[in-house]
């Protein structure tokens, strides 16, 4: 709408052609409100519950500073990290990012204790293996209840 705008202002055109459009129907999905996203207060009580150097601390730090999909975190490993920034390619349309490590991720990351030989991940399970992408929503689902949050 604002390009035409811009357009007709310009004399590029003479009218704007999105006025004269109908309105596109209300669907399900615009009527979704989304992920409720945390707000400080709610970060701190998990934080206040999950102490740093444990597991589900890490993982709220690195979804909270890397702003990627569960899916995506759970495959971030110490490889990665290439002179303070961390690599991820997307699961969802496989885009390659370099982020920045901030610093409270990078206390999160150094409060842990050394992963086991071989691990290219992170966030590991009980059992020092990788999560599965059901298992890791599950596990951090468990995380937030304990900690108060739905």
């Amino acid at each position: 709408m604002r390009l035409f705008e811009f357009a007709v202002k310009a004399r590029m055109r003479p009218n704007n052609p999105v006025t004269q459009s109908e309105k596109i129907k209300d669907t399900a999905a615009d009527r979704t409100k989304g992920f409720h996203s945390w707000t400080e207060a709610e970060i701190d009580q998990y934080r206040d519950r999950h102490p740093i150097g444990t597991r589900a601390r890490l993982a709220m730090e690195m979804l909270l500073w890397t702003t990627k999909r569960r899916s995506d975190v759970r495959q971030m490993g110490p490889d990665a990290i290439v002179d303070g920034r961390i690599e991820v390619t997307q699961g969802k349309g496989g885009k390659t990012l370099w982020i920045a490590v901030a610093p409270q991720l990078l206390e999160a990351l150094t409060a842990m204790p050394p992963p086991p030989a071989g691990a290219t991940t992170f966030l590991l399970t009980e059992r020092g293996q990788p999560w599965s992408r059901a298992g890791f929503g599950n596990w951090f689902r468990k995380q937030c209840d304990a900690a108060g949050l739905s």
